[in-house]
């Protein structure tokens, strides 16, 4: 009970207002435990209570929070409910170990919190790099072996091949080729979304002949592209950009069946380019459209399966995010739609 009237009052309080947030939660467990005084229970009982409310602080917030909360529950202890009561004095060594062991359990439980995020942050380190070292050499292991075969196969039997055979394995290696490409680039875009962070947004470039250039780079005869006039242009890194819708839409395409369509539509509403990309695949479950964007998360299981290095989304988002726009995943009977929102502004486009 205590936790969870903790939670929803520090949910409520952005970080500048932990201090605000950290009194109010003192003063709520202080009437608490006046509400246990006059049920007549023992005064160590409210001396625990308040010294378990000054331990959740110490984990929920820093070492200062925390010595202020050991310092009024301290107070409130010694005002309210020893005696002589509502006066501040500690002339008996019991009030002054009272203080002491309140300071005690701020210090010890801050110094816990401190340690268990650092090692929280150190195993999710681990496990990011572990992820990615499993993902890497699946991901890019295959490709490499297709391309490898094939180019090993013309070298030995080229002369004996028909021309057919022949074109059957440059397209295979071509395929595996811009597959790998596509992987190396997602790596790329993620380390330097990873130590940037902020892009330069330099290029003014049309909503719709973005588009259509990425639909002739996706050259599927599935995609259907919905727009309402008139143009529409955006200030972006355009390079970027692109590469978060064609990880989107290459997805949907990937995990849809070959005989549906992937229909993308867009528009602008309340100053906001909306658009959303809707395929008609298996679709995914609650926890699943939770997890598609995170770092490295793959619908294989393992080393096998059909995902793919868990990369496509996470940058997506990423670039997304860094152009101050949304991007939410929501699942479909059948299918899913990504709905993608950028600011922007309305323009006639010029002919």
């Amino acid at each position: 009970m205590l936790k969870g009237v903790i939670y929803s009052v520090t949910n409520a309080y952005s970080t500048t207002s932990q201090f605000g947030a950290t009194l109010l939660i003192m003063l709520i467990v202080a009437g608490l435990c006046l509400a246990l005084d006059s049920l007549r229970v023992p005064a160590g009982g409210i001396l625990l209570v308040l010294q378990l409310a000054t331990g959740i602080i110490a984990l929920l917030f820093n070492r200062l929070l925390a010595l202020t909360a050991a310092l009024v529950g301290a107070l409130c202890f010694n005002y309210l409910f020893t005696s002589p009561r509502h006066s501040l004095q500690m002339h008996q060594a019991e009030d002054i170990i009272n203080l002491i062991v309140f300071c005690v359990i701020a210090l010890l439980g801050s110094q816990f919190a401190r340690y268990y995020r650092a090692q929280q942050g150190a195993l999710r380190k681990a496990q990011v790099q572990n992820g990615l070292l499993m993902s890497v050499s699946h991901d890019l292991r295959t490709p490499l072996s297709t391309i490898i075969g094939s180019m090993e196969t013309m070298q030995k039997y080229g002369d004996k091949l028909d021309e057919t055979a022949r074109t059957e394995l440059l397209d295979g290696a071509l395929k595996e080729g811009n597959r790998l490409h596509r992987y190396i680039e997602n790596l790329l875009q993620a380390s330097r979304l990873h130590h940037h962070g902020i892009l330069e947004k330099t290029d003014t470039v049309n909503l719709h002949q973005l588009l259509e250039d990425l639909l002739l780079r996706l050259n599927s005869a599935r995609l259907r592209l919905i727009t309402r006039q008139p143009d529409y242009t955006l200030k972006c890194a355009s390079q970027l950009l692109q590469q978060a819708l064609y990880n989107v839409i290459d997805n949907a395409l990937r995990y849809s069946p070959a005989a549906t369509p992937v229909i993308i539509r867009y528009g602008l509403t309340n100053n906001h380019y909306t658009l959303t990309i809707r395929d008609y695949g298996k679709g995914l479950n609650e926890q699943q459209a939770r997890q598609a964007f995170e770092l490295f998360h793959s619908s294989r299981e393992g080393d096998s399966g059909d995902g793919g290095i868990g990369l496509g989304l996470t940058v997506a988002k990423a670039i997304i995010d860094a152009h101050s726009g949304t991007i939410v995943l929501d699942p479909k009977e059948p299918g899913c739609e990504v709905t993608i929102t950028l600011p922007g502004q309305q323009q006639e486009s010029v002919r």
